[in-house]
């Protein structure tokens, strides 16, 4: 790697650029080339996917040239299966050799500590809003990338405050004072918690040949910042506030290139007023620096992170082999789109010609323009054959449109957006028989569950970059709410020292929001199990076999899949057990004698008969109770259902 001043790269080896400005700039040029073939790429994609066309000049007037964008319901429908509503991340410390039981408590504390700070920090972040560009931006383009950072920002803060107002007489003694509300302004910490930013991939750049953002020997992030922006950074240490002037001598920034798609869509240049900022990241001993306008270097230093990562992270759902970018479904489809215009455009030029039939004249017409064509108009002609309709063939209209079809079916196949999968008909594919359709399907989940573990595999990285950066930026205690381990909320004092260490982070909001309706079932059918097993672990537990089934737990299984953790209020109080009346001694009116000596009702009860003669009298086997498993009792209700019991 690079030391001291020493670039490789793509340039001879050993060659030195002291001159960290002309560095950044020879880094960029050596990207330019492929980097500007891939944004080219890019934005024909994205042009496809919009469904934007260049009118053809040379096209006549009346042919259509219609382009509606079919890519787009495709590209919409997999990204809305790969974007979760409610991600959460499980924090578990990093296995290690450490055996002290007090050290092994702090790491699983930390854990748990962790955890909801992230839930806490995503939420002031706007964590689960950024996936739809992260992901979008990958099925357009093939590549889509997020970069990791510690957002503090300060500024005047406002609220309300009351402050007791004292109350004059007529003669302007103080008599009391009332409680006035009023408006406050101080400066304050607006934001300070990890975040992240999509990146757009044409501002992202990597050397030739690096098939991965970890084996890259360098990155460069071009960012397009206002003047303001700059100075916020100046004033905060980030920029050297000594080059500020020279900055702004070098006017505005280079022209982009790759404009098109913010002229289209608003009108608008997305560099106007604004500084191209150019950042190299170098790993080894971190080097970094940041060229202002391609002419001013306004930074130059180590990289501010504990991690020691490149702060990207890549994601492709649909990964090549050997390279950093992937495979986009647009990519898959936009030659089949074109030629889905292209048919259909025909079509309609064949059907404009039926609809709009050609009339033929004979050549010895006087007046052709005396010949209108109308309803109920009247054409006097010495011969019928003076004038007719050109006749159009209308086959090459019906032929078209099987073809579009069997085209627009290919386009979902191609992406892996199935029929199935949408709920199309099944005579919109080859399969016909249910075992055909089922298998279909079960491949296109499987394919999009394939494409949805690459960004798992992301969100986990770009968590754990924020797990170091809380550990870094996190240096005062702070008071935040934490979800108690039984659900409740309550608000703890967090000390920096109290989160250290190394821990990895699982994903599982993206399972649970596959498997929701899966695991509900599973406990309803757990559920309706017990309640069948119930009478009879009942009956092993009188006879000492087997201990009876709590149906409270099976009760707070089913309610807690659906998110339900306060289940207490769903059950309620038992009803109090019935007061048996005061008898005289001896029990059954006979004397105490009797009772002490075993008289009275059998079982040894004493007091009045309830209608209990035995324990026996209501267990399974009894004909009295209502789950009677007795073959008498079976027999009984077998005949009644015949009519039995009215021929007897």
């Amino acid at each position: 790697m690079p030391t001291g001043g020493e670039y490789e790269g793509s340039l001879e080896r050993g060659q030195r650029y002291d001159d960290p400005l002309a560095r950044v700039m020879r880094a960029f040029e050596d990207c330019r080339k492929h980097h500007d073939e891939f944004v080219l790429k890019c934005e024909q994609r994205y042009n496809a996917y919009r469904g934007w066309v260049d009118k053809q000049p040379d096209t006549l007037e009346w042919a259509s040239q219609h382009h509606p964008p079919y890519l787009f319901q495709i590209v919409d429908t997999i990204m809305a299966s790969l974007v979760d509503d409610d991600l959460a991340f499980a924090v578990k410390p990093r296995p290690t050799l450490v055996k002290d039981p007090e050290e092994m408590q702090a790491l699983r504390d930390a854990a748990f500590v962790l955890e909801n700070l992230l839930r806490v920090f995503h939420d002031l972040d706007g964590f689960d809003e950024k996936q739809g560009p992260l992901v979008l931006q990958d099925r357009i383009c093939g590549l889509t990338v997020a970069k990791t950072f510690w957002s503090y920002r300060t500024g005047l803060v406002r609220k309300w405050e009351r402050q007791n107002q004292p109350i004059f007489n007529g003669d302007g003694e103080v008599t009391g004072s009332t409680p006035v509300l009023y408006e406050a302004e101080m400066e304050g910490v607006l934001e300070d918690h990890p975040s992240f930013e999509v990146v757009d991939v044409r501002d992202f750049f990597w050397p030739e040949g690096a098939r991965s953002i970890d084996d890259a020997p360098y990155l460069l992030h071009r960012v397009w910042l206002t003047i303001d922006e700059v100075e916020r950074l100046m004033d905060a240490g980030i920029y050297d506030p000594k080059v500020l002037s020279e900055l702004k001598e070098t006017g505005s920034a280079p022209n982009d290139e790759f404009e098109q798609r913010s002229d289209r869509l608003f009108n608008e240049q997305r560099t106007k007023g604004r500084v191209e900022v150019l950042e190299l990241w170098e790993p080894g001993k971190g080097y970094r620096c940041t060229a202002g306008n391609r002419k001013v270097l306004l930074q130059e230093g180590e990289w501010p992170f504990w991690h020691e990562e490149y702060p990207f992270i890549g994601i492709s759902a649909t990964p090549d082999l050997f390279t950093l970018v992937g495979v986009s479904d647009v990519e898959l489809a936009v030659d089949l789109q074109n030629s889905l215009w292209d048919l259909m455009n025909a079509r309609h030029d064949n059907l404009a010609l039926i609809n709009n039939a050609i009339v033929l004249i004979s050549s010895d017409v006087a007046d052709p323009d005396d010949y209108v064509f109308a309803p109920m108009e009247r054409w006097v002609v010495d011969s019928p054959d003076q004038t007719r309709l050109l006749e159009m063939n209308p086959a090459p209209a019906q032929v078209s449109i099987p073809a579009e079809g069997m085209i627009k079916g290919d386009i979902q196949n191609v992406t892996g957006g199935m029929p199935f999968v949408s709920g199309a008909s099944t005579s919109e594919v080859d399969q016909k028989t249910a075992t055909g359709v089922s298998i279909i399907t079960s491949l296109a989940q499987r394919r999009l569950q394939s494409k949805k573990q690459k960004f798992t595999w992301g969100y986990a990285r770009l968590v754990r970059q924020q797990i170091k950066l809380i550990q870094q930026f996190m240096s005062d205690e702070k008071m935040l709410p934490l979800v108690g381990r039984e659900g409740q909320i309550a608000f703890e004092r967090i000390f920096p020292e109290r989160i250290g260490g190394d821990f990895i982070v699982e994903v599982d909001a993206m399972t649970e929001s596959l498997m929701r309706q899966e695991r509900r079932a599973e406990a309803q059918a757990k559920l309706s199990l017990a309640l069948q097993a119930a009478p009879l672990f009942a009956a092993m537990a009188q006879a000492g076999v087997a201990p009876p089934l709590n149906m409270v737990a099976f009760m707070d299984d089913f309610l807690n899949e659906f998110g339900i953790r306060d289940t207490a209020r769903y059950y309620a109080q038992p009803p109090a057990p019935p007061q048996s009346p005061q008898l005289p001694a001896g029990g059954n009116g006979g004397p105490p004698s009797e009772a002490a000596n075993g008289g009275g009702p059998p079982g040894g009860m004493t007091g009045q008969n309830l209608g209990i003669t035995s324990s026996q009298a209501a267990d399974t086997r009894s004909p009295s109770n209502a789950l009677s498993q007795s073959p008498a009792m079976m027999m009984q209700r077998a005949n009644a259902l015949r009519g039995a019991g009215r021929n007897v």
